[in-house]
């Protein structure tokens, strides 16, 4: 009777152990498009400091948040919070233009505020319809490329 007992016991803690582990397996973190978002305020050798990390830590920065949707100090780095109309791809060559040390925190953000421009058009189920995210650009109708 005790060696059912302490068999018992031994297989309903290892049940506790296990479960876990198999449910880890499953759920594998998805990886996050490398997004990187810095308000107008912050300061250019931050901002570097910033898009360094980035690249070390999620294999480069491959978009830019518009600094019109986000706060003035604010700081993000691989975040997901912003959807697609938001952001702005840009390539190693912009990245590595942000990352000149010439440049002060007006040069900087006027270089970042540039490359993180909103598009006119965005993709909507195979159109390219306006982006509302645009104050102005609320119309119903497709425009024009």
């Amino acid at each position: 009777m005790v060696k059912i007992m302490i068999f018992c016991m031994v297989l309903g803690v290892s049940s506790f152990i296990l479960e876990p582990v198999a449910t880890q397996a499953e759920t594998e973190c998805q990886p996050v498009e490398n997004v990187v978002a810095v308000g107008r305020c912050v300061p250019a050798y931050i901002a570097r400091h910033v898009l360094t990390t980035a690249i070390k830590y999620t294999g480069g920065v491959g978009s830019l948040v518009f600094q019109g949707f986000i706060p003035s100090h604010w700081i993000g780095i691989g975040t997901t919070m912003f959807d697609e109309p938001s952001q702005q791809k840009v390539t190693d060559e912009q990245v590595s233009q942000l990352l000149n040390l010439s440049l002060d925190d007006k040069n900087f953000h006027a270089l970042y505020q540039k490359l993180s421009k909103q598009n006119k058009l965005v993709p909507f189920f195979g159109l390219k319809v306006p982006n509302a995210k645009i104050p102005g650009n609320t119309n119903s109708t497709v425009l024009s490329p």
